[in-house]
């Protein structure tokens, strides 16, 4: 998913002048992986999820780290209503459904027992993430939406959108803004 994950970054930085940091530029020494990773999480601002066809490395026991990072986060904001968090995925048949299941085949184990366990794996955490109760994913066609869909969350996060304006507002926090605004 290295184009995706690039191009979020990119417009992220550029358009929503947020930083974002993705896990293979992180600086550090010798480091335990999965402690780095939760770290990263805790001491984030928000997460965003790109979800795509391929499950990922799994350090040790059963999760990837891709799954990892995203119950650190759930945890982490499961208290708010409107946690800063945003889940990505491709639209069915659409060109980034496409694009990225083949550029996952390229990862996805070839021996039969090795294939199906990463299928079930994938499954599994796929439906945990987009079936949760209470909770929605947004869907992109192409890596253009995808890029103004991230842009959005971030914005939003930051408070520089009216609905996020609003639920300050509706929150009692006082920022502000009159009903008609």
């Amino acid at each position: 998913m290295e184009a995706y994950r690039r191009a979020v970054e990119d417009a992220l930085l550029h358009k929503a002048h947020v930083a974002c940091f993705l896990s293979e530029e992180w600086t550090g020494g010798y480091d335990d992986v999965v402690q780095k990773c939760k770290d990263r999480v805790l001491a984030s601002f928000g997460f965003l999820l790109l979800l795509g066809y391929y499950y990922g490395w799994i350090p040790a026991g059963e999760k990837s780290i891709t799954q990892v990072e995203f119950e650190s986060a759930l945890g982490r904001w499961s208290h708010l209503p409107y946690p800063p968090m945003a889940v990505f995925a491709p639209e069915h048949d659409s060109e980034a459904d496409k694009e990225l299941r083949d550029e996952a085949s390229k990862y996805i184990p070839t021996g039969a027992h090795e294939r199906t366990l990463h299928d079930q794996r994938l499954a599994a955490f796929r439906s945990e993430v987009l079936n949760a109760a209470g909770r929605t994913a947004q869907f992109y066609a192409h890596r253009q939406e995808l890029r103004e869909n991230a842009i959005v969350a971030c914005l939003q996060w930051k408070g520089a959108t009216p609905i996020s304006a609003a639920r300050v507002q509706s929150a009692g926090t006082g920022s502000g803004l009159t009903e008609d605004q």
